[in-house]
């Protein structure tokens, strides 16, 4: 569920502008609800102007709360760009991005964008069907692609014949 956002053309969430009340006052809210099966941690890359709006007016949410343990890392490749990691406990979770927005408090210019969201140990994400890395390559640290394997070393095919194996280079 959503209210104030829109997805863009590059593919991010962001807050639309011109969603609050008369009186100037609100806020914008994305939701996401997820299942996680063993102790987890969200993780998303995202966009505030003015940066020192991040814990002010953009703020994410777990459960309808502030999470107690968040980590905030400037992602030096993508000036003006933030990457968030949340812890998660196992079970049903709620988690919620805010834009609050008051009169006075954000500038024409200012905004919100959700870039990138991924949840570890989600019930029923992912993809679709697993492919295995080809010769040359082994799975990356996080499962999610694969990566060349360092100079000098090689994977093996597997026993099935044509397919290498998953223990690496």
């Amino acid at each position: 569920a959503s209210r104030g956002w829109r997805l863009d053309a590059g593919g991010a969430f962001a807050f639309v502008r011109g969603t609050a009340p008369a009186s100037g006052d609100g806020e914008a809210l994305l939701h996401l609800h997820v299942d996680v099966h063993d102790t987890a941690t969200v993780r998303f890359s995202c966009e505030v102007t003015p940066a020192e709006a991040w814990g002010r007016d953009a703020l994410v949410w777990v459960d309808n709360v502030l999470p107690m343990v968040l980590v905030a890392e400037t992602l030096h490749d993508h000036p003006g760009q933030l990457l968030i990691s949340v812890p998660l406990a196992a079970g049903r979770r709620k988690l919620s991005w805010v834009w609050q927005y008051r009169e006075g408090s954000a500038s024409e210019s200012a905004g919100f964008r959700v870039l990138n969201v991924s949840v570890e140990h989600a019930m029923g994400a992912g993809a679709a069907r697993c492919e295995r890395c080809t010769e040359g390559t082994e799975v990356s640290v996080d499962g999610t692609s694969c990566r060349k394997c360092a100079a000098g070393t090689a994977t093996s095919p597997s026993e099935d014949g044509g397919a290498f194996a998953e223990e690496g280079c």
